[in-house]
């Protein structure tokens, strides 16, 4: 999320000195990993290859990208999978999309860019919420088929 540098280093400092994990907190956060990775397994394992973005850093969620989908569409698979108890969210909005720049929108959306049309085709699953075994990672993708059959 968008902090100023000078409000992150006081959060980090903060976190920091919290004393760090230990004891049985340590044993929490490595079985946390665990399942993490567990749940990666099953979102590659189900995946459509063309559906899968470069792994990153964020822990929490497992991206998507499906090519040309547009955020109407979009709005209907995350809607649909959070019916279904799976707690998709869209991915971000650029920041010519964001309330702040309201007064910039015509500029920011007659520019093609790379930001607009993430925005329009890329999308998170949970990595932990709603996925519990690896038939409902592949609910989560057999939903995303059918709103998408339902919506061509």
């Amino acid at each position: 999320y968008r902090l100023a540098n000078a409000l992150a280093e006081l959060i980090l400092d903060s976190l920091l000195g919290s004393g760090g994990m230990v004891g049985p907190d340590a044993w929490n956060a490595a079985k946390r990993i665990e399942k993490r990775c567990e749940i990666e397994g099953w979102y590659d394992a189900a995946c459509p290859a063309e559906w899968r973005m470069p792994p990153r850093d964020a822990v929490w969620v497992f991206d998507i990208r499906i090519p040309d989908l547009g955020r109407g569409r979009m709005g209907e698979v995350v809607r649909e999978l959070n019916a279904e108890g799976i707690a998709a969210r869209y991915g971000f909005a650029p920041m010519g999309w964001q309330k702040e720049y309201e007064r910039c929108r015509h500029v920011a959306n007659s520019i093609p860019s790379i930001a607009n049309k993430a925005a329009a085709e890329v999308f998170y699953l949970p990595v932990i919420p709603g996925v519990t075994t690896p038939e409902s990672c592949r609910q989560a993708f057999d939903t995303i088929r059918r709103v998408l059959r339902a919506s061509s």
